[in-house]
């Protein structure tokens, strides 16, 4: 393991326990469903109405679940971002540079030194065609100013690749809300941003940025 995670080796793991509390809360919800054969004649409204008097416990009970769940979104959102955070800093301080890849050349940064920094995210596995370092980049960045009005070019590139390069069959014009900027139900993008990269399991955490650090070019 690269000295840096052996140092908040710790500190990564409780982060871990706490969004494994989060995530329990999210697999705790069993909303009751329906499920009914209907004969000819019979009223469909009051065949809903009797499910819901049979189930008003259930259903209660899955309403106050779903209240405290998300009540805690923003509990998650600053964890995620806190894992990317950890993986920027990692990258920064101790990662290789790396050429930058023919699709960002349009955005790299203008400073020499800006640009010296987005070199050594141009590295990893790639996700949605988008090397896993740039993903952290654009991650940590987006939760870090997220009430700016606009990212700089290369950090809007990556969530637009990550929108729109999902693989999905005969669907090119179709965006994944889940990394659109434009979408305005979402203001911070860090939880999605850390299970499209599957850090939700720190094994993985730990494998990606040990590999990204201990590279040397």
């Amino acid at each position: 393991m690269h000295p840096y995670l052996a140092e908040i080796e710790k500190a990564i793991n409780q982060i871990y326990q706490a969004l494994d509390f989060y995530n329990q809360l999210l697999d705790d919800l069993e909303p009751p469903v329906m499920v009914a054969t209907i004969s000819e004649g019979q009223n469909l409204d009051s065949l809903t109405n009797q499910w819901i008097q049979d189930n008003s416990e259930k259903i209660r009970e899955n309403i106050e679940k779903e209240r405290k769940c998300f009540s805690h979104v923003s509990s998650k959102y600053i964890l995620c971002g806190s894992l990317l955070q950890i993986a920027y800093m990692g990258i920064k301080l101790y990662g290789s540079q790396h050429q930058i890849p023919e699709q960002f050349l349009d955005v790299k940064p203008k400073t020499k030194e800006s640009k010296k920094v987005f070199e050594r995210f141009c590295y990893g596995r790639e996700i949605r065609c988008v090397p896993i370092g740039l993903v952290v980049y654009a991650g940590r960045n987006q939760y870090n100013h997220y009430d700016s009005t606009k990212l700089s070019p290369a950090n809007s590139k990556v969530f637009d690749m990550l929108s729109r390069k999902h693989g999905l069959p005969h669907c090119e014009k179709i965006i994944d809300p889940s990394f659109d900027l434009s979408n305005k139900s979402l203001q911070i993008y860090t939880s999605n941003i850390i299970a499209i990269m599957k850090w939700q399991n720190n094994m993985i955490f730990f494998e990606d940025i040990n590999h990204l650090l201990n590279e040397v070019v």
